[in-house]
């Protein structure tokens, strides 16, 4: 039977684990907290930084007894969400957050994230350590300007995304994220200014994208030909 949700065992969500991302790069960390508590940090090698992994998250964590202490001065188990409480507080990213599934898990493993397993917890904990491979911000070699800045875009959206919002510093702009591919699961982002773009416009793009059926997007030519209202003009239209 399909099971989607974790198990308080950390060896049995290892196990599962294995089973769901078998390829080689996806890497596992185990240690322990100071009272002896089994952990386990999941990630995808090459689009992490492990070295912030270990001084933010190992470290702290391998230095803290999570356990409750008794009137005696010994330790007993703490509920679960106290065990995952204690850890939050301790990790000192400021991007985390709690999951339940194993699709959810997949889904943060893949795009760059790391995921926390503490023994005893049903819940997992995300780290938002991602460190993908970017190429710089130059100038486009295929759209030179004369006068103007010298910056374009690159691959990476999150890059993009700062880009223009360093230009435009108003409330007004807006970005809304959709997933796209079903083998890149590509992120494509909308971007408009509220109250000055076309509501309809907008609304009618993303209706556009979400019912896209495709299997890769390498690039934005695909989403363009897929938006575009005729193939074959001869002038542009996206």
């Amino acid at each position: 039977m399909f099971v989607n949700t974790f198990s308080l065992s950390l060896q049995e969500n290892l196990k599962e684990l294995k089973t769901r991302l078998p390829a080689e790069d996806i890497l596992t960390y185990p240690f322990q907290t100071a009272d002896g508590v089994s952990c386990v940090i999941a990630y995808a090698d090459g689009v992490v930084n492990k070295q912030l992994l270990g001084d933010l998250v190992a470290r702290p964590l391998s230095a803290l007894c999570i356990k409750k202490q008794s009137n005696d001065g010994g330790r007993v188990a703490s509920n679960e969400n106290d065990l995952l409480l204690k850890a939050e507080k301790t990790v000192l990213f400021p991007e985390q957050k709690r999951i339940q599934s194993w699709t959810d898990a997949e889904k943060e493993i893949l795009d760059g994230n790391s995921v926390l397993w503490i023994d005893g917890c049903k819940d997992a904990l995300v780290v938002g350590a991602k460190f993908l491979p970017t190429r710089a911000v130059i100038e486009p070699p295929t759209d030179i300007a004369v006068k103007g800045p010298r910056e374009g875009f690159v691959e990476d959206v999150k890059t993009n995304m700062g880009l223009v919002r360093k230009r435009l510093k108003t409330p007004d702009l807006q970005f809304e994220t959709l997933r796209v591919g079903k083998q890149t699961d590509t992120a494509v982002v909308i971007c408009w200014l509220d109250g000055t773009s076309n509501a309809d416009v907008k609304d009618e793009i993303k209706k556009k994208i979400q019912a896209m059926d495709i299997d890769c997007v390498p690039d934005s030519s695909y989403i363009a030909a897929m938006l575009s209202p005729r193939k074959h003009s001869f002038f542009r239209s996206v």
